[in-house]
């Protein structure tokens, strides 16, 4: 009688502790990543902040599990030296865009057709390259 009043305890306290992981899961990411508007071609979405990436040159964009946008970058003089990328957030999507067409905001970057990444410069339109602390690299 014990025996089976302890057995049964331990099941209900298996179940009761494994409830709130289970919802847990599905509620740490709430917007799956997914097909979003201003998403671009080539577009990675098993991307995650900080995780290294290899396609620092073309299609450079992806999502990551929040749904947030990142693009893969080289960070310059990081030790030990690593030599892949490392996803990065990256300022709002603007989708596929011509190089100098008139974008909406000074902080939105796009992609080009030929998967160049794009910034906007203002008065420049969209132009090909990336900001880093020492100013603007056009590619």
């Amino acid at each position: 009688m014990i025996r089976a009043l302890l057995v049964a305890a331990a099941i209900a306290g298996a179940a009761i502790s494994a409830a709130p992981t289970a919802l847990a899961d599905d509620l740490m990411y709430p917007d799956k990543p997914g097909r979003y508007d201003t998403d671009v071609p080539g577009m990675n979405y098993d991307a995650h902040l900080t995780a290294p990436c290899t396609n620092m040159e073309l299609f450079t964009f992806g999502r990551g599990p929040g749904g947030e946008a990142l693009q893969c970058r080289w960070i310059e003089n990081q030790w030990p030296p690593i030599y892949t990328g490392f996803w990065v957030a990256t300022y709002e999507l603007y989708g596929v865009q011509d190089v100098g067409a008139p974008c909406p905001k000074p902080q939105a970057a796009a992609q080009a057709p030929d998967g160049r990444p794009l910034l906007c410069l203002g008065g420049q339109g969209w132009q090909p390259g990336f900001f880093t602390r020492d100013g603007f690299f056009p590619r």
